[in-house]
């Protein structure tokens, strides 16, 4: 009887490549879930988004800004709400550009000429943060959530 089968050590040795290749597909997964913690101030940015507090206001394509509360506002994100749509841009990106380079210092305000059309009905400021993630500084948009809604009345 001529029987023709996987010698026992190939059969080891595909059940351990398999084995690894399972814990790594599950690693990547988990990776994604789980995503990377920015810290900032040693604690998790996420939670210092909650201790932002800011004030704007708006008159003549300018926005006032100041930093009411007891962290640093690295960047600031606008929202711009018009008849298309709307659409998100950095206040660094605006032309004359008034924000100050290392952010916005508790207790600190800032005036910033911004370039939006005349549709505009509201505007929406996103605080974002700066911690670090893995030893390298990381930015954190703390989301709509905890952002200051300026109505135009358009």
């Amino acid at each position: 009887m001529n029987k023709k089968a996987v010698s026992v050590v190939i059969a080891t040795l595909l059940l351990v490549l398999i084995v690894i290749i399972m814990a790594g597909l599950i690693f990547m997964f988990m990776n994604q879930i789980t995503g990377k913690i920015i810290m900032l101030e040693g604690k998790n940015i996420q939670t210092v988004c909650n201790d932002v507090m800011f004030d704007a206001d708006y008159a003549d394509k300018i926005v006032y800004i100041s930093n009411d509360g007891n962290v640093l506002i690295y960047r600031m994100e606008m929202i711009v709400y018009d008849d298309a749509g709307h659409y998100a841009k950095d206040l660094i990106d605006e032309q004359e550009s008034g924000w100050p380079e290392n952010g916005l210092g508790i207790g600190g305000a800032v005036s910033q000429k911004i370039n939006i059309g005349d549709d505009v009905k509201k505007i929406v400021l996103v605080p974002i943060l700066q911690g670090e993630a893995d030893g390298k500084k990381e930015l954190y948009n703390c989301g709509t959530s905890y952002g200051f809604e300026l109505y135009l009345g358009n």
